[in-house]
C-alpha cells in the first residue's frame, strides 16, 4: 500500500494525466487532421481486401504508402467507437502515456525516480511530441514499440535470458510494421548496448552475445518484410496499386520512397530526379529541384539545419542542459567508487539513440521535421538524468564541478531568450522574453549562493526552492510551444508546434516565415464545397464520384461526400497507375465519368490530353460561384489564409466524359 500512495507515483499519474489533455482536448477542432489517413481508414473497414492492403477508396484503386500496423490499430479503434477523430487519435494518446511510463520505469532503476520522473514529463511536454500525438501519423506508435523494445532488451541483460532478446526484436519489427526504414535509426544504439553490457545472471561471453544479437536480427528483418512480400506476391489485377511505389511493389516503396529517397542529400537526390527515366516522380516542383522544396519546411542542409527557426523550437530548448549534463554525469561516473558498468552503457545508449537522426537531419533533402519525435525520447532522458546529476555535483561540499549547474542554467535561460527573440511580434513572446532574463539572474543567485557557501550557511530548502523556480521557467517557454496546437490547431500532415500554426497577416512576419507560412499551406488540403454539391447532383451510381489528380484534393471530398474518388496520381500525383487503355476501358464501363485535372497538381500529358480530347469542358460558372476580383492569382507569395485557398481551387478545371461510340 505504502508503494501505491508514494508521491513519485502520484507525479506521474499527473504527468499522464497533463499528456492526455494534451493529445485529446479540443481535438475536435482539427477536423479529420490528416485527411489522408482518414479516408484510408474508413475504406480499410469495408472489407477485408481493403483492411488487408490498407486501400486508400473502398474501391481497392489505389494503396496507401505506409505499413500496415499502425493504421490497423487506428481501424481497430473505429471499429470499437466510431469514425470519428477522436477513435483515431486516441491509439497515438494512448501510446504515448505507454512512452511515459516506459521512459519512467526503465531510468527508475539505474537512475533513479527523480531522473524518471524529470525525463517522463520533458519527453510529454516537448512541443513535436504534442505536435505529432494530436495528429494521425503513426509515428508516436513506433516510439512506444521501441521503448518496448528497449525494456525488453535490458530484461534480457538483467536476467540472462535469451528469450527476451528475441521478444525485443520481435517488438521491433512491429515498429518496423508502423513506419518502416524509420525505425531502423535506433539500432545502432540497440547493438552497442547488448553486445557490451554484462549479463549478470549468466556467464554469456561476447561472442555468443553476438551470435544471438545476430540470430535476433535475422527474425526481426524476416518478420518486418513479411507482410510486404506476402503483398508482393499477390497478382497485380487482385490489388490496389501501391501509391508511392515506382513499380508497384511494397519493397519498391519500402527501400526507395520510404526508405534511401528520404535520406539521401539533397544534391544527390536531385541529380537522381534529374538523371531518371520519368524524373517527374519525385520532383516537387518547377525546377526539379526536390531540396529546394523542402527548404520551406525544414531549412538548407548542413549542420547548421538544427538550428534553425523551423527545427530549434520543436526539440532543442533544453540543449545547454543536455550538453553540460553529459558532461556532469560523466563526472559523476567518474567519481562513483562503485561504479556499475551497465549504468554507464545504458547512458551511452540514450546517447547514440539520436546520432543517426541527427546526421540524417542534417544532410538529408527529403525529410520532414516531425521526423523530430525520433529524437525526443533520447533528449528528453539526457536532460533529466542531466539535472539530477548537475544537481549532485553543486551540493556536493568543496567541489569545483558545482559550478556546472548554475552555468548549464544560465546559458539554457539565454538559449531560450534567443529563441523567443525570433517571434518578436507573437503577444506570448512578449511575456516569455522577460521571463527568460528572470530566469538566468535566478541562475546567478544560485552561482553566488555557491561561491558563499564558505562564509555563509544557506538552508537547503531555499537552494532547492531557487533551483525548482528557475528550471520551472526554462520548462515554460517548450511548455507554450506544446500549447500552441491546442489553441490554433495542428497542421494536417505536416504536424509542428509553435506561433507559426497561427493565421496571420503577412505583413507581421519576418521574411523567412512567410516562405514558410505560404509553404506550409501550399501543402493543406483544399476544400471545394461547391464542386462537391455539383458532382452529386450529377452521380449516377457510378463506382467513383470523380477522378482527382492526387489525393491532396480528394481526400475532403470523399470525407464530405461518402462515395469513392479516384486519385489517378495517387497522393502527390506522380503515381504512374493509369494507362491510356485502363482509362477508356473505366469509361466504358461507367465506372468514372467526371475528371478534374489541375495546374497545381499536373498530371501526365498523354492521361491529360485524353481527358481533354475525350471530355467535354465544363465551365466553372456552372459549378462555382466567381472569386474576389481584387485577388492577384498571379502572385502566390502576397497571399495567406482564405484567398491562398482560393487560387488553389480556381486552377480546377472539370470534365465530363462523353462516349463518343454511336
Amino acid at each position: 500500500m505504502k508503494n501505491i500512495l508514494k508521491w513519485q507515483n502520484f507525479l506521474l499519474l499527473l504527468i499522464i494525466c497533463i499528456s492526455m489533455f494534451f493529445s485529446l482536448f479540443l481535438i475536435h477542432q482539427d477536423g479529420f487532421i490528416n485527411e489522408y489517413y482518414s479516408v484510408t481508414v474508413k475504406s480499410m473497414l469495408t472489407s477485408f481486401h481493403n483492411w488487408f492492403f490498407l486501400s486508400y477508396d473502398p474501391n481497392g484503386f489505389i494503396s496507401i504508402d505506409k505499413p500496415p500496423l499502425g493504421l490497423w490499430i487506428q481501424s481497430l479503434f473505429v471499429l470499437l467507437f466510431g469514425f470519428n477523430i477522436y477513435a483515431m487519435i486516441l491509439p497515438q494518446a494512448i501510446a504515448a502515456v505507454f512512452s511515459i511510463l516506459l521512459i519512467f520505469i526503465l531510468l527508475k532503476k539505474y537512475f533513479g525516480e527523480t531522473a524518471g520522473l524529470l525525463s517522463a514529463f520533458l519527453f510529454a511536454m516537448t512541443p513535436i511530441v504534442v505536435a505529432v500525438t494530436r495528429n494521425n501519423t503513426v509515428d508516436m506508435q513506433l516510439i512506444c514499440m521501441l521503448l518496448l523494445s528497449l525494456y525488453f532488451l535490458m530484461l534480457s541483460v538483467e536476467k540472462g535470458k535469451v528469450r527476451f532478446l528475441f521478444i525485443s526484436f520481435i517488438i521491433f519489427a512491429l515498429g518496423f510494421n508502423i513506419k518502416a526504414m524509420e525505425s531502423f535509426v535506433v539500432l545502432p544504439a540497440f547493438f552497442v548496448f547488448y553486445i557490451f553490457t554484462k549479463n549478470k545472471n549468466t556467464t554469456l561471453k561476447t561472442g555468443k552475445k553476438i551470435v544471438f544479437l545476430f540470430i535476433s536480427f535475422i527474425v526481426m528483418v524476416v518478420l518486418s518484410f513479411a507482410w510486404i512480400l506476402s503483398v508482393d506476391n499477390v497478382p497485380e489485377n487482385k490489388k490496389p496499386f501501391v501509391g508511392g511505389s515506382m513499380r508497384n511493389t511494397r519493397m519498391d516503396l519500402t527501400i526507395g520512397y520510404n526508405g534511401i529517397i528520404r535520406i539521401v542529400p539533397g544534391t544527390v537526390l536531385d541529380t537522381l530526379a534529374n538523371k531518371m527515366d520519368d524524373p517527374d516522380r519525385i520532383k516537387s516542383n518547377e525546377s526539379g529541384n526536390v531540396s529546394d522544396f523542402f527548404k520551406f519546411e525544414i531549412g538548407n542542409p548542413g549542420f547548421l539545419r538544427l538550428f534553425n527557426y523551423q527545427i530549434t523550437d520543436q526539440i532543442l530548448w533544453l540543449l545547454p542542459i543536455i550538453l553540460i549534463g553529459i558532461l556532469g554525469t560523466g563526472i559523476c561516473f567518474y567519481q562513483d567508487k562503485n561504479k556499475d558498468k551497465n549504468k554507464f552503457l545504458f547512458y551511452i545508449f540514450w546517447i547514440v539513440w539520436p546520432v543517426p537522426m541527427l546526421f540524417i537531419f542534417s544532410i538529408a533533402g527529403y525529410v520532414h521535421r516531425y521526423y523530430l519525435v525520433m529524437i525526443a525520447p533520447a533528449f528528453a532522458v539526457l536532460a533529466g538524468i542531466g539535472l539530477v546529476s548537475l544537481w549532485k555535483l553543486y551540493i556536493k561540499p568543496g567541489s569545483k564541478t558545482s559550478f556546472l549547474l548554475p552555468i548549464s542554467l544560465f546559458l539554457n535561460s539565454f538559449f531560450c531568450l534567443f529563441l523567443l527573440l525570433r517571434y518578436p511580434t507573437w503577444n506570448i513572446t512578449r511575456i516569455l522574453i522577460p521571463l527568460s532574463l528572470l530566469w538566468g539572474l535566478l541562475s546567478i543567485v544560485l552561482f553566488l549562493v555557491k561561491v558563499l557557501e564558505s562564509k555563509i550557511k544557506f538552508n537547503d530548502k531555499i537552494r532547492k526552492i531557487i533551483l525548482y523556480i528557475t528550471v520551472a521557467g526554462i520548462f515554460l517557454p517548450p511548455i507554450v510551444w506544446s500549447v500552441t496546437p491546442i489553441i490554433y490547431g495542428g497542421h494536417p500532415f505536416l504536424p509542428f508546434a509553435g506561433p507559426n500554426l497561427q493565421t496571420v497577416p503577412i505583413h507581421s512576419m519576418t521574411e523567412d516565415q512567410k516562405n514558410l507560412y505560404n509553404g506550409l499551406k501550399r501543402m493543406q488540403y483544399y476544400k471545394e464545397p461547391e464542386l462537391t454539391k455539383y458532382l452529386l447532383q450529377n452521380y449516377n451510381n457510378e463506382k467513383f464520384l470523380v477522378a482527382m489528380p492526387t489525393a491532396i484534393l480528394g481526400s475532403h471530398m470523399m470525407l464530405a461526400s461518402n462515395i469513392p474518388v479516384m486519385t489517378m496520381g495517387g497522393f502527390n500525383g506522380k503515381d504512374k497507375i493509369l494507362s491510356i487503355e485502363k482509362l477508356e476501358q473505366l469509361t466504358k464501363n461507367g465506372d468514372v465519368k467526371f475528371f478534374v485535372l489541375s495546374e497545381a497538381f499536373q498530371m501526365p500529358g498523354e492521361i491529360s490530353d485524353w481527358i481533354k480530347n475525350n471530355c467535354r469542358y465544363i465551365e466553372a460558372s456552372e459549378w462555382r460561384e466567381e472569386y474576389d476580383e481584387h485577388i492577384n492569382y498571379n502572385n502566390i507569395d502576397s497571399l495567406y489564409g482564405e484567398d491562398f485557398e482560393k487560387l488553389m481551387t480556381s486552377t480546377l478545371y472539370l470534365y465530363k466524359y462523353v462516349n463518343k461510340q454511336p
